[in-house]
């Protein structure tokens, strides 16, 4: 099993000061599949979180409180984004560039 965990940036246009650090860990199972864990750290009392859902699918997450992942392979501009909010939300979608 391979781990790896990456201090992520937010996006310039999306600062928000009360956040102080926020990573992922990056797990590859045996079966090839990912598991990311997001640590936000700061005071997260000054963000808005939505509320509780059951978990299912919607867009429009991105523009929100939501964690995303890229991910693609080394030898093809194809990548899949995934979106993930605290709400219980998500969304995953394919690209071929």
């Amino acid at each position: 099993m391979l781990a790896v965990i990456r201090n992520l940036q937010p996006h310039p246009d999306t600062r928000v000061d009360c956040v102080e650090s926020n990573t992922v860990e990056v797990i590859v199972l045996p079966s090839g599949a990912l598991r990311l864990t997001y640590v936000l750290n700061g005071e997260l009392t000054d963000i808005r979180m939505p509320d509780a859902k059951p978990a299912s699918r919607a867009d429009g997450l991105w523009q929100h409180t939501c964690f995303e992942a890229f991910i693609s392979s080394a030898d093809s501009p194809a990548y899949r984004e995934f979106n993930f909010s605290p709400s219980g939300l998500w969304q995953a979608y394919e690209f071929t560039d």
